[in-house]
This record gives structure tokens, C-alpha cells and sequence, in this order.
């Protein structure tokens, strides 16, 4: 089958990106195309036909800007009959509004890959009987005020690339061990209030100076072309300078391949709230790297207590402090590599890329 998915993005970032590239990778039994805005300069590799449209527009601060997208629903359809697609997948709100537009006439799929507000809205979109919706743990579903899931429903989580993980894997295995002066917590995201590295900052702030030395922090990602997110890391870098925590934590800004960074760090840290399901998070756990996070969103459907991680509360500084300093005196639990590795394998990109082939089926063939 053929699969088009609409991405929209205008910047080669973030986890909806990074999520859709592994399942298309792991997925060898359809062909996919990506369709982004045509400012789009791709950084990473796919094997995705990439396609661009004029008005493509994934995720704004404003909600009214997300419907210029639907002048791009000429172009959508263009695009169906050129390659015949088979069914349409939509992973981002600026995409919605198209993929109710295009009508009954192909199947639809819709990810969605956020905790939006507006859960009433959505509630009634889910309503659309036309259109099958994907949630990706638990925690959405619970968000989404949905006891059981309807018919037209599913829970699908996100995937990681495990040829990406192996290989980062065995470089690892293959590098001699080396006694680390420092405890090394790496963080992957880019930079979004919800993301709270502003708490993950005040928290290294509270700890004592000997804990402090104990530890290194490096937080790779970036603000996005969004005047929110560039704010968010003037106030990042405003905030290291005031508290004196450049000497733990580091902005090492964007990486193509987090994934050697997250296999050389005793823990990922990941202080955001309502992470939908984190790609950088499967990807530690697959590698045998514990997770700090919070009890918030998808990271508390992920991570089990004590085994592959700690949760701490959500916006608790003091708490994430405490776990910090854990982390310094190497106390804070958790499970050995293989036993961390093997709670990721539900989340290995063949093994997602076959419940959305599974889907695909069904919608693309309901007689069958």
C-alpha cells in the first residue's frame, strides 16, 4: 500500500519527525511519502518520498493561522492521484483541518502526538466515524476523557529506530570503560516551556556544591523558528547566567543523531510535562539508559519505578533536586542494562510499524 503522511513542518526537528522516520523504517511492507512545507530543508536521512506544498503548516501559536492549511487541500488531493495513495495520515494539528476536508472518500488516519487544551474540541472531532484516531498511551487516553476506546480508536505508541540503537549500541559495547569523574545526565528537546529544562536549572541550583561536582548535564536541542520557543531559550541562557549552573549544564544545541550521547550517559533526563511519548525516551530505554523524568503524560505509562527509571512530580523542583543529588552519589535505583533494554522492545519500530500495517488493512480493505 501507499501511505501518505502529513507532516507539514517547516524545520527538519523534533519528535513527530523522528517518530514518523522510524516507522517508515521499520515498516517494509508499504510505500511512504512525507508531505512538508516547501521551505523545508531536510537534515536527516529517510526513506520517505519527500513532497512539498505552498501553504503546509504543522504547529502554530495561533490557532487561527492552522486553517491557511486547508488552501492546501487542492494540492493534497493532486497528490493522492499522482502517487494513488491508499490511506492518509495526518500527525499534526495544522494537518487535521485537511484531513477532514479531503472526506469519506480514502481512508484516514489521524496520530496525535499532544496534550491539547481544547480536549472538548477534540472529543467531538473524535467523533468522526470517517476518520480513525490514533492515541499513544494510556495517559492520552485518560487526557482525552475517553473511559474505552471507540471503534474508530486506537492505541498506538511511538517507535524508535533499532537499527539507529543497535549501532549505538555495540559503538558503546566496543569502547573500552572509562571510570567518569562526573555522573553524565544527557537531556534531548527542543526548547518549549512545557519541556521545564527551567526546572531541571533551578534544580541543580538547590543542590550542594559537592553534589554539583559530581554531576555533568548536557541538553541537546534548540529553539524552533516559533517566537515562543526563542523566547523560552533567551530565558534559558538568562537563567544559567543568574544561578551560576553553566558549570553542570550545557546547551549543546541540535544533533542529527542523539543517540552515541545517549548511550555513553549514566541517565537520560527528561523533566517535561505531559509528554505525549517521548522518541528520546524509548530510545534511552532501548539503549540500557535509565530515565529521569516526571509523573506526567506518556513517561509515567513508559517508565517503571526503580527498574528503567525515577519519576519525580511534575514542576517539583525540590524533588527533582533530591533525585539530582541521588544521581551524584550514584543511589538512585535502577534496573541493569538488559533489563532496561528489554522494557523498550514493545516500542522497536518493526514491531509499531506492524499495528499501523495491521490498521491500514483494516481501513484500506473493511470487506476483508
Amino acid at each position: 500500500m501507499k501511505i501518505l503522511h502529513l507532516i507539514h513542518a517547516f524545520q527538519d526537528v523534533g519528535g513527530v519527525l523522528s517518530m514518523v522516520r522510524n516507522l517508515v523504517r521499520g515498516d517494509s511492507a508499504n510505500e511512504h511519502f512525507m508531505v512538508v512545507n516547501r521551505r523545508f530543508e531536510q537534515k536527516r536521512s529517510s526513506t520517505a518520498t519527500m513532497l512539498r506544498t505552498r501553504w503546509a503548516v504543522d504547529e502554530v501559536e495561533s490557532q487561527a493561522r492552522l486553517l491557511v492549511g486547508l488552501l492546501d487541500v487542492g494540492a493534497i488531493q493532486r497528490i493522492i492521484r499522482a502517487h494513488d495513495i491508499d490511506v492518509v495520515h495526518a500527525h499534526t494539528r495544522g494537518a487535521y483541518p485537511i484531513l477532514l476536508a479531503l472526506g469519506a472518500g480514502i481512508p484516514r488516519v489521524a496520530t496525535m502526538h499532544f496534550y491539547a487544551q481544547r480536549v472538548g474540541l477534540y472529543r467531538s472531532a473524535f467523533k468522526n466515524n470517517n476518520v480513525h484516531w490514533v492515541l499513544l498511551t494510556p495517559a492520552m487516553q485518560a487526557h482525552y476523557q475517553l473511559p474505552a476506546l471507540p471503534a474508530n480508536t486506537s492505541l498506538i505508541p511511538a517507535c524508535y529506530d533499532s537499527v539507529g540503537v543497535a549501532a549505538a549500541f555495540d559503538q558503546r559495547a566496543a569502547t573500552p570503560a572509562q571510570e567518569q569523574a562526573r555522573v553524565k545526565l544527557v537531556g534531548v528537546g527542543h526548547f518549549w516551556e512545557r519541556k521545564r529544562w527551567h526546572i531541571l536549572i533551578e534544580a541543580v541550583s538547590r543542590l550542594e556544591p559537592a553534589a554539583r561536582r559530581r554531576l555533568s548535564i548536557d541538553i541537546y536541542g534548540d529553539a524552533t523558528t516559533q517566537p515562543g520557543s526563542i523566547q523560552y531559550k533567551k530565558d534559558l541562557v538568562q537563567l544559567l547566567e543568574k544561578t551560576g549552573g553553566g558549570d553542570v549544564v550545557r546547551l549543546c544545541g541540535t544533533t542529527p543523531n542523539p543517540l552515541p550521547n545517549i548511550a555513553e550517559a549514566d541517565w537520560l533526563v527528561m523533566p517535561s510535562v505531559n509528554e505525549p511519548c517521548s522518541v528520546a525516551i524509548l530510545e534511552a530505554l532501548a539503549l540500557g539508559t535509565p530515565v529521569l523524568g516526571t509523573r506526567s503524560g506518556g513517561t509515567g505509562d513508559i517508565i517503571k519505578e526503580g527498574l528503567s527509571g525515577h519519576l519525580t512530580k511534575p514542576d517539583d523542583v525540590g524533588d527533582l533536586a533530591s533525585a539530582l543529588a541521588c544521581c551524584a552519589d550514584r543511589t538512585l535505583p535502577h534496573g541493569t542494562r538488559d533489563e532496561i533494554r528489554s522494557s523498550a522492545r514493545p516500542y522497536a519500530d518493526f514491531s509499531v510499524a506492524a499495528e499501523y500495517t495491521s490498521l491500514y488493512n483494516r481501513l484500506a480493505n473493511p470487506a476483508a
